[in-house]
């Protein structure tokens, strides 16, 4: 009964939305929608891994955060979070997908659409993962929950690939707005790390959502400042220029560390066949990490907060060195730099070991360490005037962000949102640009697109194949074409002749199925011989089309199929059911004019 009732309900909707309200209106109502369900999807993640958390240090032992011994505990924990992870998506109907890549594959190979169960799927294995002590971020899990929430509202409102992509970008920026406080980076990330090529009538349903995100976040007491910058007004002054400059190259050199080092054990890992033994040749690997560096479980906020207030020997709390760092500076710095080493490699095989997570918040806390390493040296050896060594763990973040993520303007926003820190823009943006352009030199890809592969790559950088796949089978199918039934006979068929400026004529079942084409040269030769009009059927006219298309499908594969197919119009099919019709000739146009319009 409730079926048919919510059936009934969601037709009058459509209605309403075709006959009251524009499509572009419909859009930014979803947009408001869609940043409440990010929101309220962050304020969940966040909380169950903080509970996971809290039960470990309630009933199973020791965690990082407060003053505690060696904890012989976190040997163990990484693989009871890597075990649960992979055990969880073993039950998925198809592949989790982790990452941000897995987002750029969804909008550019399968024209935004990504799986329903992805809507909290990421949510589950990232709180296993990141709750036991995986050395990665929430931010790829949460952001892939927002898409994937933007994607299936577009798919249910029967929206186009444009609409839904649209609707992915307001998920993004919703889904960072809300997690980290931090709207206007939320709607960089969303344009700068998915590259979408939105025009501004497109970014408006974008900003609604990133601002319904953080008013929601707001009302749940969820938006707090992350880190908040700690230092005295004349901490940016010209002494510190030399050191910033330091700091910007020396971001470069460990963002370059950072995604090579990534890739090269990422490749290790997977070359290992059975996903149980990489699971725990990856768990036990990170277990090792964790134990030897405590400052790696989970996100490292904690640590990166200790840093900014001055208390960096904290970073070594609890390890076997502890006490060693306190009597030496020399010794806290080289464990400091081991800890920039170790995070890339405990991040890897966390993720690549069938765990869920990001490397955003890993290269925030990278780039803490470097900016503060880098400071510490500088006052130790007094090569320059005294610096604040919390500031320059600032924009060490935001120098790892520009180098690893090829981001420069989301890492400068992204960081001037999240510790309240605007009045360090100049210092942030200089770091970025410099981190930024010393890093492409010599890695010209991000860890994100050097994760995808090339063809997928050319796609997000070559205009005429962005241009191509940004034009909608949905928006470029024909709908004139006039349809017939397989039990009709050739009467009818004539009759749909004359009504018809087409020469092909789609044949349907009863149920409105597609079943094949009747083409006006297949009828030449009977269509004056009106004895045969109540004995022949179409059925035994039509044939089968060189190819089909579904509706879903990227321009990409639609050209393919024209190419191997050689027709010049395919059907277009949504399910089983007929949608329209699809023109080579019109994609042409269609192409040439977002050409010249580019």
């Amino acid at each position: 009964m409730a079926l048919p009732i919510f059936r009934r309900s969601y037709t009058r909707v459509l209605l309403w939305r075709s006959r009251r309200i524009s499509a572009h209106n419909f859009l930014l109502i979803n947009a408001v929608v869609l940043g409440i369900a990010a929101a309220l999807a962050a304020f969940a993640l966040k909380g169950t891994v903080d509970g996971i958390q809290w039960f470990q240090a309630r009933f199973i032992g020791s965690w990082i955060g407060g003053a505690r011994g060696i904890d012989w505990a976190f040997l163990l924990y990484p693989t009871i979070g890597l075990l649960s992870t992979v055990s969880f998506a073993r039950l998925l109907p198809t592949p989790l997908g982790v990452g941000i890549p897995g987002i750029l594959y969804a909008i550019y190979r399968r024209n935004g659409l990504i799986a329903m169960h992805k809507t909290f799927s990421h949510l589950i294995t990232a709180a296993l993962t990141m709750g036991f002590g995986g050395s990665a971020g929430l931010e790829a899990p949460i952001v892939n929950t927002g898409t994937a929430l933007g994607s299936n509202l577009g798919k249910f409102w029967r929206l186009d690939g444009e609409a839904r992509k649209v609707l992915i970008g307001c998920g993004a920026a919703a889904a960072i707005s809300a997690l980290f406080n931090s709207p206007i980076s939320g709607v960089i990330f969303s344009l700068e790390m998915l590259a979408l090529s939105l025009n501004i009538r497109s970014l408006i349903p974008i900003l609604l959502s990133a601002v319904a995100a953080n008013l929601m976040a707001h009302g749940l007491n969820a938006a707090e400042v992350i880190l908040p910058a700690q230092y005295d007004g004349d901490a940016y002054a010209i002494h510190t220029l030399p050191g910033l400059i330091a700091v910007g190259a020396v971001a470069a050199l460990v963002s370059w560390y950072f995604t090579r080092g990534t890739n090269w054990l990422e490749d290790r890992v997977l070359r290992i066949g059975n996903r149980w033994q990489r699971l725990l040749v990856a768990g036990a690997g990170l277990g090792v990490l964790v134990f030897l560096f405590p400052a790696l479980y989970g996100e490292g906020f904690g640590v990166i907060r200790s840093i900014m207030a001055g208390q960096g020997a904290l970073l070594a709390e609890g390890s076997l060195l502890y006490e060693a760092t306190l009597g030496s500076p020399w010794i806290l710095l080289g464990y400091a730099a081991a800890t920039i080493l170790a995070k890339v490699l405990a991040t890897t095989l966390t993720i690549s070991g069938g765990g869920n997570g990001g490397y955003f918040a890993p290269a925030l806390f990278t780039g803490a360490l470097t900016g503060w390493l880098v400071a510490r040296l500088l006052n130790t050896l007094a090569l320059t005037p005294e610096v604040d060594e919390g500031v320059f763990a600032l924009v060490g973040m935001a120098g790892l962000i520009a180098g690893v993520m090829h981001a420069p303007f989301t890492a400068i926003f992204f960081i001037a949102e999240i510790t309240q820190g605007y009045e360090l823009i100049v210092p942030l943006m200089l770091v970025s640009a410099i981190a930024y352009l010393v890093n492409i030199t010599f890695e010209p890809h991000s860890i994100f697109t050097k994760q995808l592969d090339r063809q997928l790559h050319k796609l997000m950088t070559d205009r005429d194949s962005r241009i191509l796949h940004g034009l909608s089978i949905a928006t470029l199918m024909e709908g004139d074409h006039v349809p017939v039934r397989e039990n009709e006979n050739l009467r009818h068929l004539i009759d749909a002749v004359s009504r018809s400026r087409r020469n092909v004529f789609p044949v349907l079942n009863a149920e409105g199925h597609f079943r094949g084409i009747v083409q006006l040269d297949d009828i030449r030769g009977i269509m004056f011989q009106p004895e045969l009009y109540d004995k022949t059927m179409v059925a035994e006219i039509m044939k089968a089309p060189p190819a089909v298309v579904s509706i879903n499908a990227s321009m990409e594969d639609a050209m393919q199929l024209f190419e191997q197919s050689g027709a010049w119009n395919l059907p277009v099919l949504d399910g089983k059911r007929y949608a329209g019709m699809l023109s080579k000739s019109k994609i042409f146009n269609a192409y040439r004019s977002a050409l010249a319009g580019s």
